[in-house]
């Protein structure tokens, strides 16, 4: 299969919301405490779901302590690799 831009955004937006899905559907009964995540991405659009989850402390219900870390082109990969994202 060719991979095209669009090809490409589609599967970043399928793999970003299979990720949210992960993280708020797990049952609560699997987690005895809350969870405490940094989570580093870019500026992209397709990525407003998670912010508006955040505003409205759906991760926090679910027993999830999120805090976003917005990067710009390969500073989250030098961040990852540093250790600042957990």
């Amino acid at each position: 299969m060719k991979m095209n831009k669009r090809t490409f955004l589609k599967s970043c937006a399928a793999g970003a919301a299979g990720l949210a899905g992960t993280l708020i559907g797990a049952p609560r009964i699997l987690r005895a405490e809350t969870l405490n995540l940094k989570l580093g991405m870019g500026t992209w659009v397709g990525y407003l779901p998670v912010y508006v989850a955040l505003a409205k402390d759906l991760y926090k219900q679910e027993g999830l302590d999120l805090q976003l870390i917005t990067f710009q082109g390969n500073d989250a990969a030098a961040a990852f690799a540093a250790g600042k994202l957990i």
